[in-house]
C-alpha cells in the first residue's frame, strides 16, 4: 500500500481546519457534486417523484489529491462530509390528489430515506437544506371542501418528513432549512376568480 503522506506535517489540527474552512468558500466555489461518495437519489410514488441531490462547496484540487494518499486531502474529505454539505431537494407533485394519503406516503418515503441514510450517516449531520416544490397535480382534485388547504398542509407534511433524518442538534445549531413552492399559472388564476384555498400562506 501506498504511504501516506503529509504536505504540512508540521501543523497542528487546529490550524489545517481552518485551511479547510478557507477553502470550502461558495463565493469562489461553485457547488458540485464531485468527489462525493454517493449519486443523487431518486424516490418514486404514486403521487410525487423526489430528487435528493448532496452537493458541496469545497476545493476539487486539494480534494483528487486523495488519489495520491495525501493526509490533508483525507481530512479534507472528511470535513467537508462533517460541515459543508448542502442538501438540494426536489419534490414534483402529480396526478389525482383525491387519492393521497401522507400516511402513507410518510411511511413509504421514511422507509426509503432510513435505508439511504444507514448507508451514508454523515446525511445526518446536513445542515443545510433547499428544497423546491412543482405542483403539478390535477387541479380539479383540489376543488371542493375536501381540497380547501390541502396543498400547504401536503407539502409542510412531506417536508417535516424528509428532514426527520436529520440530527436534532445539527437542526437546533446550524439547521438552514428553505423551501419554494412553484405554482402553475393556472392555479394561481383559480385562486383568484374562484376563491380555491390551497394552504400557500404556510410559505408566505
Amino acid at each position: 500500500a501506498q504511504k501516506m503522506q503529509a504536505l504540512f506535517p508540521t501543523l497542528p489540527p487546529e490550524i489545517r481546519n481552518l485551511i479547510y474552512h478557507y477553502c470550502s468558500d461558495d463565493i469562489h466555489n461553485p457547488a458540485t457534486t464531485l468527489c462525493l461518495p454517493l449519486s443523487p437519489k431518486t424516490l418514486s410514488t404514486k403521487h410525487t417523484v423526489i430528487t435528493l441531490q448532496p452537493v458541496h462547496t469545497g476545493n476539487l484540487n486539494l480534494l483528487t489529491l486523495t488519489s495520491s494518499n495525501i493526509l490533508e486531502a483525507h481530512e479534507y474529505r472528511s470535513y467537508l462530509l462533517a460541515n459543508n454539505i448542502q442538501l438540494r431537494v426536489g419534490i414534483h407533485i402529480k396526478g389525482n390528489l383525491r387519492t393521497f394519503t401522507q400516511e402513507h406516503w410518510d411511511a413509504q418515503i421514511s422507509k426509503s430515506l432510513k435505508k439511504w441514510v444507514e448507508k451514508n450517516p454523515w446525511l445526518r449531520r446536513v445542515a443545510t437544506w433547499n428544497i423546491r416544490v412543482l405542483l403539478d397535480a390535477d387541479m380539479d382534485s383540489l376543488s371542493g371542501a375536501k381540497g380547501r388547504g390541502r396543498v400547504g398542509r401536503m407539502v409542510d407534511g412531506m417536508v417535516k418528513t424528509l428532514l426527520a433524518i436529520q440530527d436534532p442538534r445539527v437542526a437546533e445549531r446550524r439547521g438552514d432549512v428553505r423551501v419554494r413552492l412553484h405554482v402553475p399559472f393556472g392555479f394561481v388564476m383559480a385562486k383568484r376568480l374562484e376563491a380555491l384555498e390551497f394552504g400557500l400562506e404556510r410559505f408566505l
